[in-house]
């Protein structure tokens, strides 16, 4: 084993009893190769029994990038929805053996190039482009995605009486606001509702105007 202590492909070629190319074309599932299912195997357990970790800077080097994933949120869009999209992106990436990082704040171009200089990521994706370039939703849109989330709230209410709905607002911009709110007309459209009355946080104390909240019939989001 090497004299640092970390296993190297040499370690698991010696294991294993087939040589360094073998191991290299195994461990990286390279398409073309032509080694049978059982050395594959005994490969593989002896990596699993001796530890072996990718290096990742030589593995970004023979493939051209890293295993990082790069997402940009912008302060306005961050919330809930965004925290469960972040969750579910990180375990499917790491499913397939990438990490995801995120970057919260503004994206300026600079100081992405930067991140693209420094560590070569897989992609870069900026939370919501589909929505922020006009992206019409589509049928898995309105089941799971951000127009699915506006309209089962919509349809929450509608299901319990409710016909009179307002939906609560921060009064700060986000990029989202407009968006969001297409998707809550239409769901009203769709259900026969009056239109939906958009309400603007006015802060901690008073998070909707008093009128909305002595209407009996009247329910904020």
């Amino acid at each position: 084993m090497a004299g640092s202590g970390r296993v190297t492909l040499n370690d698991v070629a010696a294991a294993s009893g087939v040589s360094r190319a073998t191991v290299s074309f195994v461990l990286n599932d390279d398409p073309n190769q032509t080694i049978s299912p059982a050395t594959q195997e005994r490969v593989r357990q002896a990596a699993r029994d001796l530890g072996y970790v990718p290096h990742g800077i030589a593995r970004a080097l023979r493939e051209g990038s890293s295993r990082i994933v790069v997402l940009d949120i912008d302060w306005g869009l961050e919330g809930n929805y965004s925290r469960s999209y972040i969750r579910g992106l990180d375990d499917e990436l790491a499913a397939h053996d990438h990490v995801l990082l995120v970057r919260h704040g503004h994206g300026a171009p600079h100081s992405t190039q930067q991140v693209l200089d420094t560590i070569t990521p897989r992609a870069v994706l900026r939370f919501a482009e589909a929505y922020l370039s006009g992206h019409e939703p589509d049928a898995e849109d309105w089941k799971n995605g951000f127009a699915g989330h506006a309209a089962l709230q919509i349809r929450y209410l509608a299901e319990r009486g409710h016909t009179n709905i307002a939906m609560a607002l921060p009064d700060s911009d986000s990029p989202l606001t407009e968006v969001r709110l297409r998707f809550v007309h239409e769901t009203a459209d769709v259900l026969g509702l009056p239109a939906i009355t958009p309400s603007w946080c006015r802060g901690q104390e008073r998070p909707v105007p008093w009128p909305l909240r002595r209407s009996a019939r009247r329910t904020s989001l």
